[in-house]
């Protein structure tokens, strides 16, 4: 597989994912310190944080949110799209990568030093940014699509699900999160039993106080879609653009 991994046609991850944390975050909330505020004050309201949730680990939330959103796309089976540059013959399809991504960040957090119920928002946010266009709420569904990726994959270019991140430096340690527990994340390929039993996880915790997960999903949708329209030009949603310049702007 090749070193780089990608996030698109001509489009590599480290770069898309640094982007997405500039504008989703440093930017976003620079100019919107009031979303910020609100989110904390109104979390604070519903879940009772002892100590209470502050705006600085927020941020550190959706800045790791905004960096993993599309780490599932390091995946050996969306990663055989690309040839060397992120070269792509046609658009490339990453269908339920946000699962995979969430499972990375669900990796992260299993020693991160952050409260269940700040790490249940911060997955949440990353399984759901893509619900708009597929929903992963049919299971059967999702791993079935996801299996059979994995048959028609060429083993020869090692498993499936193993992440093509060979060049660490590239995506990990110049990373804009904590790099502590982040290498782990990519170390070990995922099975398509630890997917069915993280899905089974997470609809275990699905409640009303959990849908908040929104606060830190919108961060997400600001970063990847202005982080995407750098790369396009032209295309669809500019009008949907537009109006998220508009957020961190003048």
């Amino acid at each position: 597989m090749k070193k780089i991994a990608c996030s698109f046609s001509d489009e590599s991850l480290k770069v898309h994912s640094a982007k997405s944390v500039e504008y989703g975050v440093d930017k976003f909330f620079s100019f919107q310190p009031s979303y910020v505020k609100v989110c904390v004050e109104r979390l604070n309201f519903v879940y009772k944080f002892n100590p209470s949730l502050t705006p600085e680990l927020f941020k550190e939330l959706c800045k790791i949110a905004c960096y993993l959103h599309d780490s599932g796309k390091a995946a050996n089976i969306y990663q055989v799209q690309f040839m060397e540059g992120c070269k792509c013959k046609k658009d490339p399809s990453f269908a339920y990568h946000e699962v995979l991504s969430a499972l990375v960040v669900h990796r992260y957090f299993e020693k991160a030093h952050f409260s269940e119920k700040l790490k249940t928002l911060t997955t949440f946010a990353v399984l759901n940014h893509m619900h708009a266009v597929r929903p992963y709420t049919n299971k059967d569904k999702v791993i079935g699509e996801l299996k059979q990726r994995s048959i028609s994959f060429d083993k020869r270019l090692g498993d499936p699900f193993a992440f093509n991140l060979i060049d660490i430096d590239e995506y990990i340690k110049n990373s804009p999160i904590p790099m502590s527990g982040l290498y782990e994340c990519f170390e070990k390929a995922i099975t398509l039993m630890e997917i069915s039993e993280f899905l089974d996880k997470m609809e275990r915790v699905v409640t009303y106080e959990n849908k908040l997960y929104t606060y830190i999903l919108t961060p997400i949708v600001v970063g990847d879609n202005l982080a995407a329209s750098e790369r396009q030009e032209g295309g669809g949603r500019q009008v949907f653009k537009r109006e998220l310049m508009e957020l961190i702007q003048k």
